[in-house]
């Protein structure tokens, strides 16, 4: 239904003030990247081959073109980041999607090679020196992976991590809050994407971003992040996120 589909967009974004136009909701764009099966086989992530399907429906039913990766090395997560920037629907787009599965600790996600890529870049590629066509535009990026680890390293790579409300118009949010885990049954995938896509899709026709964000955070468990996101709806700001879309 399109007056439901539009009705649900407006009101995801609550605070962007933005004019939509038509063309710009039929060339929506988000990235899907689901890291499953790593070189070591110890780390497989088994039953999350279900995640990308439950985040590309749940997209699709958004208005988004799903662009999808499965299996990425750090390099290669760093790669499909900087050819997403240059794709030509960011030019048209009205916003964009950037969601990432895998293993992962305090400011890094693990390729399927162990390798690192540091999530500070995905905000380098998607900034408005780096990707133009994205200036003004909301950028939502998703880490479904864990943030423990080391104490020292922690502290130094937490502040990267503030990042995530640097940047205008964009907005991230971690499945998990630092030093945890996040976790996943084999015979359904990842509990925070199962319970992100059902938020949304009951939801998204009558809550803002902030506060679908507060919902999946106190349903996972999580009411540290969901002070976290009220805090930010008190203040009314998303983040850095200030624009709204209007029909």
């Amino acid at each position: 239904n399109v007056i439901k589909l539009k009705t649900r967009i407006c009101l995801l974004f609550k605070y962007l003030t933005v004019a939509t136009k038509s063309q710009s909701k039929l060339n929506r764009i988000a990235l899907v990247i689901n890291n499953i099966k790593f070189h070591d086989e110890t780390l497989n992530l088994d039953g999350c081959e279900k995640d990308d399907g439950v985040m590309s429906r749940l997209l699709q039913n958004l208005g988004y073109q799903v662009v999808l990766y499965r299996n990425l090395t750090g390099q290669e997560i760093d790669d499909a980041l900087t050819e997403f920037s240059k794709h030509i629907k960011l030019s048209y787009t009205d916003s964009v999607f950037v969601i990432i599965m895998s293993h992962g600790n305090i400011g890094i996600i693990s390729g399927t090679d162990s390798k690192t890529f540091e999530i500070e870049k995905i905000f380098l590629r998607l900034n408005t020196k780096n990707c133009p066509a994205l200036v003004n535009k909301p950028k939502i990026i998703i880490i479904d992976a864990c943030r423990g680890g080391n104490s020292q390293l922690d502290q130094r790579i937490y502040l990267s991590d503030s990042l995530v409300h640097i940047e205008k118009d964009l907005i991230c949010f971690h499945s998990s809050t630092p030093h945890t885990a996040s976790y996943f049954l084999p015979t359904k995938g990842s509990f925070f994407i199962q319970t992100l896509s059902d938020v949304f899709n009951k939801w998204s026709y009558v809550c803002d971003i902030e506060e679908l964000f507060r919902k999946v955070s106190l349903m996972t468990g999580r009411t540290d992040l969901a002070a976290h996101w009220s805090q930010l709806r008190l203040k009314k700001s998303l983040g850095s996120v200030t624009k709204r879309f209007s029909n």
